[in-house]
């Protein structure tokens, strides 16, 4: 079984930035979407574009890519914080690597009786809420 994994060094702050700064473009080659971010802090463009495409903010167009309703959802930035999270809930449960790894370490979207998983974090001693 083989997934590609994230990219290592996007960070939230700067998926946000992204699509705050783009969620107007219709579709767009990836060399002219860089033009329009900056101040991406600590990761490539490139990264952090991939990152967004595999949460489901933007989408691979026949020429170059285009934010997707949920990606303009995030950068108009009129979500209540509560519902921004609950958005990237959504959009981290439908990443495949995301549930393969859960799978790994012994966890589960839900249970049986569709009560909310939760794995336990060890390094704090506390636990974790994954859904």
């Amino acid at each position: 079984m083989s997934y590609e994994k994230p990219p290592y060094d996007a960070t939230i702050d700067n998926i946000k930035l992204l699509c705050e700064e783009l969620r107007d473009v219709s579709e767009t080659d990836k060399d002219e979407l860089e033009e329009g971010v900056e101040d991406l802090q600590g990761s490539t463009f490139s990264r952090t574009l991939e990152a967004a495409v595999r949460l489901g903010l933007f989408e691979k167009a026949e020429n170059g890519y285009k934010p997707t309703t949920e990606g303009k959802r995030i950068g108009y930035g009129r979500l209540s914080d509560e519902d921004e999270k609950e958005l990237f809930r959504k959009l981290v449960k439908q990443y495949d690597f995301y549930n393969a790894l859960l799978e790994i370490v012994g966890g589960s979207l839900t249970s049986d009786d569709g009560e909310q998983s939760v794995l336990p974090n060890r390094e704090f001693g506390s636990r974790v809420e994954l859904v």
